[in-house]
């Protein structure tokens, strides 16, 4: 059974490759591995070294602690909060595999929307 910072960390990398919509062997070609490791970091199968987290994070554009920090915090949640903080991340993993569904020109167009109401709030 996988530790459960080894398959949040998995998630997060998944997350912020998709985001960047990079294939698993764009970003495995990009740190000089194959992607089948790749695979394997997300699905929490391999652990991450140290060294590994820093060049893929050089490659995703995000620090170290991207991979981390949220985690820490989550580690100390209470039981109900846990459930929330669970639905949260579901539910943005719908909305950002629905976000990833759509055009470049719907993409700016949303993004255009969340900007203009955040501005509002």
């Amino acid at each position: 059974m996988a530790d459960p910072l080894d398959v949040y960390m998995g998630k997060r990398l998944r997350r912020r490759r998709r985001l960047l919509n990079m294939t698993q062997d764009d970003l495995a070609r990009s740190i000089g591995i194959q992607f089948q490791q790749i695979q394997k970091y997300e699905s929490a199968a391999n652990r991450l070294t140290a060294a590994r987290v820093y060049y893929l994070g050089k490659s995703l554009g995000v620090t170290v602690n991207y991979f981390t920090d949220f985690f820490e915090q989550t580690a100390s949640m209470d039981l109900a909060e846990e459930r929330r903080h669970g639905v949260f991340v579901a539910q943005s993993e719908v909305l950002m595999q629905k976000f990833e569904s759509l055009s470049e020109e719907d993409r700016l167009k949303l993004i255009a929307i969340a900007t203009a109401l955040s501005a509002e709030t």
